[in-house]
């Protein structure tokens, strides 16, 4: 049995949930070994211990591991594909960025490529060779300051189809001089996808649900019984009550936080600090949604200083198809005596456990103590011993684990018991801990845990159950679950899919060279007692919905399905062809054609007076809707004509072909069997509903030559550029203008041939010899 420092148990917890977005793939948590500390994950660096200061502990030092580097033959750069380019895009991952590895270096690869160089005193030109190649491959990589016991070293971390999140942690003052927060931050890749951030500070105590341990050892250090200390989330009541009668405040306190977290998801650190510089303490407040707290500034800059603190902390992996679901679950509760509490935050996928941060507060020796900010101000005028100071465990690992050392005789810093701890819960469920906890022995349990040698491991563990069920007892709340917002065109793809989401944001201009499709039936914010809705957003805002940026969407084209959907405040360069009812162009420019396959899609579309179409709003013939080939560019032409075609092929748009063009095989007007042989090319469009044999808009189909094989084809309206050989019988011209000549296979075909007294040929009408 491993030698235990002696501690004792109790228990007492509050709760906060806050859900977690991203980019548009599902993460799941990897599985860990029951026994050995995690195996998916780094444990956190231990951090030195510093001066007594109220400021974020330092970063951890780094080590360098040198691997035999790979040789790269080319030069890679924007633009250039193939498996040289995979392997670029993997080991970058590697060192934590989110590519997807296909061998194409495009916007994103480069992205990487020269946030990477010059974090690495490379040349910052988005190209890479020889040297960035090397580096990438003897990179210096943090890792733990090694302890008296080293933790267990961390599986291979596997790169294809992972991802990895970060957590880190601060104490931070963003509100006065009579309180401190503790800001907890999940990052994935530079990305923030997850925010807690709770305050403590002293309150009445006849109103107050204090920290455990106030009614013991701990609350000794009050100065004055009738003040406890508390968290604000925990008194929401009754704090909220306090800002409203001496400040007038409208919003609870949790709301207000829960409104800034919720604005610093999604942004990555460097977005945040840029909107901190361009913004006023005073403008703060406007710029995030549902928040009203004057000091909305400081506590997005404890969300910055926790993000840095995370990206130094070890890293766990996990299987990337997606961020959206994760949730978080925190409380205060007394794992070990009764002269401290730990604040113990909890990241659950689902129902599985992906992520814990656990930090103990203690009071003590102010002259080697970090203390907690404002300890030398208001709020430090609560301690009963100005010699005695709120300090947390992880903030003075150096002078708390000796402590440990000289009177329980400990050999494993408190941080590394801590995070193997957090390890061993990483990958199991709720159940699996409470089904070990409740056949496990206080004692049992130190020996449990690899890694660990603290007698209370029982109780830091049950600390993790009742952090994780904060969350399951909490109503599922996810700020962007019912969004999809993307940066990529690949993303893009699959959001307005029949399985993506109600709403699609983008945050850059896209371009594809693919034929998109917003298909799938999704309600107004993804609830179910709202009404049918689809959105594609092409722009950013603040909290009053002002529009701060605008985007363009560039592909050949969009076809609209999903009912009652918009696109708004944006610009989409290409066609759109709509063919669900209620489609609205809401502030947004279409640079192209709008195209209606139904009448009724016509009729129902709006524009408002900020919107505009450069092209033409067109009806397609309403007689082919369900039977035709609706085209716009020469391969779905040339299909479309082909014997696995339709029996009627409507451009939508003049066409150029340089490939000599066949309309085979025998299909049946309007593709009813009883209906006699038929097949038509008609190189126009309908667009009065008063006449729907009126064509309005024609167009002119230009090839080298196109032949007829399929009988009864018919040539109507617009023109034709080019030779018509006629292969079959009774080929017909209907108010078509053909500029060049008509040559007959046959003489029956010949015969058989028709033309209106508002077509015309220009060249000769003859049989091939």
């Amino acid at each position: 049995m491993k030698k235990a420092i002696a501690l004792t148990v109790c228990a007492s917890f509050m709760f906060s949930s806050v859900a977690l977005a991203a980019d548009s793939v599902t993460l799941k948590q990897k599985g860990v070994d029951v026994v050995a500390a995690a195996t998916s994950w780094t444990p956190e660096p231990a951090k030195p211990a510093p001066a007594p200061a109220a400021k974020p502990a330092a970063k951890p030092a780094t080590t360098k591991t040198t691997q035999t580097p790979t040789a790269t033959a080319t030069t890679l750069k924007l633009g250039s594909k193939g498996s040289a380019v995979k392997d670029l895009q993997t080991k970058l991952n590697g060192k934590g960025y989110q590519l997807k590895a296909d061998g194409v270096f495009g916007q994103l690869t480069l992205a990487a490529v020269k946030d990477y160089q010059s974090k690495n005193g490379l040349t910052v030109d988005g190209i890479v060779g020889a040297a960035m190649m090397e580096k990438l491959n003897a990179a210096a990589v943090a890792t733990p300051t090694p302890a008296a016991t080293p933790a267990p070293a961390p599986a291979p971390v596997a790169t294809t189809g992972k991802t990895t999140i970060k957590i880190g942690r601060t104490q931070y003052a963003p509100h006065g001089t009579k309180s401190f927060a503790d800001t907890v931050v999940v990052l994935a890749g530079d990305k923030i996808v997850g925010v807690s951030i709770d305050e403590y500070q002293f309150m009445a105590a006849a109103t107050t649900k204090a920290v455990p341990n106030s009614d013991s050892d701990f609350g000794k250090n009050y100065a004055d019984p009738a003040q406890v200390l508390g968290s604000k989330r925990a008194n929401v009541a009754s704090y909220s009550e306090n800002m409203k009668t001496k400040g007038g405040a409208t919003i609870a306190i949790d709301k207000n936080l829960d409104a800034v977290q919720a604005y610093a998801i999604g942004k990555t650190v460097a977005e945040l600090e840029g909107i901190l510089a361009k913004n006023t303490k005073e403008q703060m407040v406007d710029v995030v949604s549902g928040a009203t707290l004057a000091d909305t500034h400081g506590y997005l800059s404890s969300i910055v200083a926790a993000a840095k603190e995370a990206k130094a902390n070890g890293s766990i992996e996990l299987d990337a198809a997606a961020l959206t679901g994760l949730k978080i679950g925190r409380t205060q509760y007394a794992p070990h005596g009764t002269k401290s509490f730990a604040d113990t935050v909890v990241v659950l996928s689902g129902n599985q456990i992906v992520g814990v941060s656990i930090d103990e507060y203690q009071f003590m020796a102010a002259a080697t103590t970090k203390a907690v900010p404002n300890s030398d101000s208001d709020f430090g005028k609560n301690y009963a011993d100005p010699a005695q100071v709120l300090g947390s465990k992880r903030a003075n690992v150096a002078s708390y684990s000796e402590n440990m050392k000289t009177k329980g005789g400990a050999t494993i810093a408190i941080d590394k018991n801590l995070d193997a701890v957090q390890a061993y819960a990483i990958g199991k469920t709720v159940a699996v801990l409470e089904g070990t906890l409740s056949t496990k022995s206080k004692e049992e349990m130190v020996d449990v845990v690899s890694g660990a040698t603290l007698a209370d491991t029982h109780g830091y563990l049950s600390s993790i159950v009742a952090a994780a069920k904060t969350v399951q007892s909490a109503p599922a709340v996810d700020a962007v679950a019912s969004a999809s917002i993307v940066d990529n065109a690949a993303a893009f793809e699959q959001a307005i899919g029949k399985d993506g989401k109600w709403i699609i944001c983008t945050l850059n201009d896209l371009t594809t060279d693919k034929n998109l499709v917003l298909e799938g039936e999704f309600r107004d914010k993804n609830l179910p007692e709202n009404d049918l809705k689809r959105k594609i957003a092409l722009y950013t805002q603040d909290d009053k919905k002002n529009v701060t940026a605008r985007f363009t969407l560039t592909a050949p084209k969009l076809s609209i399905k999903s009912p009652n959907a918009r696109i708004q405040s944006g610009t989409f360069k290409g066609d759109l062809y709509v063919y669900a009812a209620n489609f609205q162009l809401v502030d947004a420019k279409v640079d192209g054609n709008v195209y209606f396959v139904t009448q009724e899609a016509k009729d129902t579309f709006t524009m408002d007076e900020k919107s505009s179409v450069t092209g033409n709003k067109i009806l397609a013939d309403v007689d082919v809707v369900a039977t035709a080939s609706l085209v716009h560019d020469g391969a779905a032409f040339e299909k479309a004509i082909s014997k696995d075609g339709t029996w009627i092929v409507c451009p939508l748009r003049d066409l150029t072909i340089d490939k000599a063009l066949v309309v085979e095989g025998e299909f049946r007007d309007k593709n009813l069997p009883e209906n006699d042989f038929k097949r038509k090319i008609g190189l126009y469009t309908h667009n009065d509903p008063n006449d729907k044999k009126k064509a309005t808009h024609s167009f002119t189909l230009t090839a080298p030559s196109i032949t007829f094989k399929s009988p009864n084809s018919t040539l109507q309206y617009g023109t034709f550029v080019g030779n018509i050989f006629v292969q079959s019988n009774n080929f017909s011209l209907v108010n078509c203008e053909v500029k060049g000549n008509i040559y007959f296979a046959t003489q029956e075909a010949m015969d058989t041939f028709t033309m209106d007294e508002k077509s015309s040929v220009s060249g000769v009408k003859e049989l091939m010899k």
